[in-house]
């Protein structure tokens, strides 16, 4: 139950207390085709809030439990208004509101939940006026309202990248070149993904390959964190796969990052040894620098034990 504020929040709140009262009102103002799925008499008021701290000096809620016929949970949400004037954004914030409790729902029951409550919102509005504002948040979207109804009730987009035929994924130019960095895991797959790399590639610009490839290499190399060995056959494949002025920058990236990995690697080596000539475990130094036990214990031996 949302924080009472007015002698309005306290009167309804203290007549909807009563089971009967909030049976009646359910009643007589939810759709049939609800009612038929709701057993009232199992309605419960909780003592929760889906309203923004922020807006409670205007509004408050209540929010019922119910058994639906089929024994899941149902929410019925009630909404109580004070403000004088309807708010053009109702609709909007009703739905957010409703979110919020589906999203308090999932987590107060994970790891398991679903299936998701019903929540069937009330709106009760005591302006001096009538509610004159639409209750449809799609006509919030102007012109949009099509495309929104789209957005929001039909299942969304999904592109499942394993799913897509390479051919198709070709046709895709750049975005092509991202996609098929994602679908593949291993080193094998390269040969084919840079064969196709070498063929989008002949259709763009050279500035804007350059910098395409940049990223494709890097991120390839990241993702499959290769060793010297893996590094060279990776090189090897772009050599023979990916034409002249693309191939090129690839390959100088990918030696960077070779040299690179060379250095950290003796970084790491160097600041092994000096963690373990301080005196600290096999294991600390290992979650410090992400050297092998193996190697750590062949350092410990042969130069922390006998130095030279």
């Amino acid at each position: 139950m949302g924080i009472i504020r007015t002698p309005h929040d306290k009167f309804i709140k203290s007549m909807m207390e009563h089971p009967e009262v909030a049976k009646d009102f359910f009643n007589a103002h939810l759709p049939p085709e609800v009612l038929e799925k709701i057993d009232l008499s199992t309605l419960k008021m909780e003592s929760i809030s889906f309203i923004d701290p922020e807006l409670r000096e205007h509004e408050s809620d209540l929010i019922f439990s119910a058994d639906l016929i089929n024994k899941e949970k149902a929410l019925l949400y009630t909404l109580i208004e004070h403000q004088s004037k309807p708010d053009r954004l109702m609709a909007f914030r009703i739905q957010f509101y409703m979110m919020l409790g589906l999203k308090r729902h999932v987590i107060q029951n994970k790891p398991k939940p679903l299936p998701l409550p019903l929540i069937f919102p009330v709106l009760l509005f005591n302006g001096k006026r009538p509610y004159t504002y639409s209750r449809d948040i799609f006509t919030l979207f102007g012109d949009l309202e099509a495309l929104a109804r789209k957005a929001f009730l039909e299942p969304f987009t999904l592109i499942d990248i394993g799913q897509i035929p390479q051919e198709d994924i070709r046709k895709h130019q750049l975005a092509g070149l991202m996609e098929l960095s994602l679908c593949h895991a291993d080193l094998r797959d390269l040969v084919e993904e840079m064969e196709q790399f070498g063929l989008i590639c002949q259709d763009l610009k050279v500035e804007i390959i350059n910098e395409i490839v940049e990223v494709v290499v890097k991120y390839n190399m990241q993702k499959r964190k290769f060793g010297a060995e893996q590094l060279d056959e990776y090189i090897q494949i772009i050599k023979k796969t990916l034409p002249d002025n693309v191939g090129a920058v690839a390959m100088n990236i990918a030696q960077a990052f070779e040299a690179r990995g060379r250095e950290e690697a003796f970084d790491s080596t160097l600041h092994a040894i000096e963690l373990l000539e301080q005196g600290h475990s096999l294991e600390e130094v290992a979650k410090e620098t992400n050297v092998s036990i193996k190697m750590l214990q062949v350092f410990r031996d042969r130069i922390v034990k006998n130095p030279a």
